[in-house]
Formats: structure tokens, C-alpha cells, sequence
């Protein structure tokens, strides 16, 4: 087994036993595990040492933090690994064995130990701790562009990014879900187009509020993502007391937007919590159901 297939194995939360009606247990995410694990053994050592240093910085066990937000920490890290794979495979379907040169390699090797560090100063020591989420995100969505993006043609990034500090777990809601819109954007913006543009900015616009937007010139969005279903990044945005909208930008492109409240505010939103208790209540009481 290599070792990127060993960290998609032991991805806290990447499968969710239940037991089906003939006692079996059923793992409901065991095809998309599946799926990740086949493309992990398809990649080249070197972009598989790349994917497995990535893979280790999204251990969930490593997040921090109350125990109410570990669901959401562990969906955020499987589908990290999701992407990180896709882009991945994707880079090396793009550049193949033009890629596979000592400079090329050193400096991948640079940019994912870079990223991976920056993925891991997100791990909350307290939840309540005011930090700055500048540097960080700058520093993960340029990263993101800069070790994937030639799989998905000559992208250039361009950051526009206000200083801003919030508490460590919205700290790491926004940048987290900043990563996973930028991973889409190298994902399925660009298809059949030869590079174009990621644009990510953070801004104040009043007195109370930010704006995060992630805004690209590809082939522009999906019926899906404007009806509303954005995945985990939707989640995130709910913890930061914010919605995830996703509009065209111009004649194409896409435009996705997060407005947050800046005004101190150091819990978990009570509905979000009554949300996340819920959760872990009936998931208790499936596993003492169960023979």
C-alpha cells in the first residue's frame, strides 16, 4: 500500500458505518473512498509523495477545537482529499513526463510542504482565540494555483485580501472554504479553455461585514451551484453566519461570494450547534441500536 493510499485509509470519518438489514455493515461513502484510493495508486511517485504530504496536513484527528464542529471538520477533510487527488491526476493527465524534471520537481516538492504548513497553522489551540486570517489565506490560495494550476491550462491568480482576525474556528471556516472554492474553480472552471484567471479578494464593504469573492474567467457555473448546492463550502459559510451565492461573472465566468459578520462574536451560532448535536445525538443512538 502506498502511502497515499494509506492516508485516504485512515481518513477519520471517510466512511460512516450503519448496519443494513441483513446485519452487514454498509459504508455509505465507500465508493467515493474507492474512487479516491484508484486514482492515488495511478499517480506518479512523485506527485504521490506531493498528494501524501497534502493528505496528511487534512487529518481531521489534528483539528482542534470543541467536539460539536468535528462532523464539519472531518467533511471538509474528505473532500479535501477528494480535490486534492483530482487535481492531482488532472495535473499530471495535463503536463505527463514534461513535468518529471529535477527544478520542476523541487520546486512542486517546495510549494506542497509550503501549502501543507499553511493547511496545518489553521489546527485550533482555542476556539475563542482572535488570530489574523490574512497571511493564510493568501498564502493557500496562491499555493493551490501555483502547484496545480498548470493542469488546468495557464492559470494566473490575483489576491486582493484586507486584513481581517476572527476567532480561530471561523478563522478557519473562511480560509477553508476559500481553498475549496479555489480547488473548484482549478477543478471545473477552465475545461476546454487553454488558462485564464482565479481572482480572490477580502473586503469590508460597511461597518460589520466582509465580503470573501472567488471569481474566475472560465466556462462560467453550473445550474447546480446556482440553484444554491455549493457542498461543504455551504456548510462553512453557515458557520460563519454567512450564505455561499454563486452568480455568473459577465458573459462567462463565475463569481462566488460569502458575506460574514465582523462584529465579536465567540460561540458556535445556537442553530448551528442544535444542528450539530442533533447530528451526533442520532448517530448515538444508531450505534446502541445496533446488535
Amino acid at each position: 500500500m502506498s502511502r497515499t493510499t494509506a492516508e485516504l485509509a485512515i481518513l477519520p470519518g471517510a466512511v460512516r458505518p450503519d448496519r443494513g438489514g441483513n446485519g452487514r455493515v454498509v459504508h455509505s461513502r465507500a465508493p467515493r473512498l474507492e474512487m479516491m484510493i484508484a486514482r492515488s495508486e495511478a499517480l506518479s511517485p512523485r506527485l504521490a509523495q506531493i498528494v501524501g504530504l497534502l493528505l496528511d496536513a487534512a487529518q481531521p484527528y489534528r483539528s482542534g477545537g470543541r467536539d460539536v464542529l468535528r462532523p464539519l471538520w472531518a467533511q471538509e477533510a474528505m473532500q479535501r482529499a477528494c480535490s486534492i487527488l483530482h487535481l492531482a491526476a488532472q495535473l499530471q493527465q495535463k503536463t505527463g513526463a514534461s513535468a518529471d524534471n529535477d527544478v520542476t520537481a523541487r520546486s512542486q516538492q517546495k510549494r506542497a510542504n509550503d501549502l501543507a504548513a499553511l493547511y496545518r497553522a489553521l489546527d485550533i489551540e482555542q476556539d475563542e482565540a482572535v488570530l489574523p486570517c490574512s497571511d493564510v489565506l493568501r498564502g493557500i490560495v496562491r499555493n493551490l494555483v501555483a502547484l496545480f494550476g498548470s493542469g488546468a491550462g495557464r492559470i494566473v491568480i490575483r489576491t486582493d485580501i484586507e486584513h481581517l482576525s476572527l476567532p480561530a474556528y471561523k478563522r478557519r471556516a473562511l480560509v477553508l472554504a476559500a481553498s475549496e472554492l479555489v480547488s473548484n474553480a482549478l477543478r471545473h472552471g477552465f475545461a476546454g479553455k487553454v488558462g485564464g484567471l482565479i481572482d480572490v479578494t477580502l473586503r469590508a464593504f460597511d461597518t460589520s461585514h466582509v465580503r470573501l469573492t472567488v471569481v474566475d474567467d472560465g466556462v462560467g457555473v453550473s445550474e447546480a451551484h446556482a440553484s444554491g448546492q455549493g457542498g461543504i463550502a455551504v456548510a462553512l459559510a453557515d458557520l460563519l453566519e454567512g450564505a455561499l451565492v454563486y452568480r455568473r461573472s459577465g458573459a462567462v465566468g463565475t463569481n462566488a461570494e460569502i458575506v460574514l459578520p465582523t462584529y465579536k462574536d465567540l460561540s458556535v451560532t445556537t442553530g448551528y450547534r442544535r444542528q450539530l448535536q442533533d447530528r451526533d445525538r442520532g448517530s448515538a443512538l444508531s450505534r446502541s441500536a445496533a446488535p
